[in-house]
């Protein structure tokens, strides 16, 4: 199957690519969000308000910068942890990796984890910029969010696939 991978240069500039792609389930949340670029990008607006709403006194591009950072973040620490995670793949009959029996399982359990860790990697970061920020419960305003965000992205994967 093919699929438009949407990959950002070291510059921000964009390139396409069409390619079979195979990646390890556990980094099903990350990459989607190549496949997704337009649902990537309402999921931070989703974040951005629920921000500005639960910390009405920061001003939007400081949320938005917030959102982005905390998330850009997360989604670092969160592929460096998943990687040693069992990725599902499996040797082929004819060499190669191919999809094995458990990648279906450790595609929808990444999803859970990637939630749990998003809650606590950028809650903390929320807490570290809270005075700056001026946001009262950092933890809370994480879990609002990626609840939020990541129904929003389960909905999109599951209605794509």
């Amino acid at each position: 199957m093919k699929k438009k991978i949407i990959a950002f240069g070291l510059l921000g500039m964009s390139t396409s690519a069409y390619a079979d792609v195979i990646f390890p389930a556990f980094a099903g949340p990350y990459v989607s969000m190549l496949f997704f670029p337009v649902a990537a990008a309402a999921i931070l607006l989703s974040e951005a308000a629920i921000y500005k709403i639960l910390s009405s006194k920061s001003s939007i591009p400081a949320v938005l910068l917030l959102v982005v950072t905390a998330n850009v973040l997360s989604s670092v620490v969160g592929v460096v942890i998943t990687a040693v995670l069992p990725s599902g793949l499996v040797e082929g009959p004819q060499g190669g990796i191919v999809v094995g029996p458990d990648f279906s399982l450790y595609f929808k359990l990444s999803f859970v984890l990637a939630y749990l860790l998003s809650i606590l990697i950028e809650g903390t970061i929320l807490k570290l910029g809270s005075g700056k920020f001026s946001i009262d419960r950092p933890y809370l305003l994480s879990l609002v969010a990626n609840t939020a965000s990541y129904v929003l992205l389960v909905a999109i994967v599951w209605w794509e696939m």
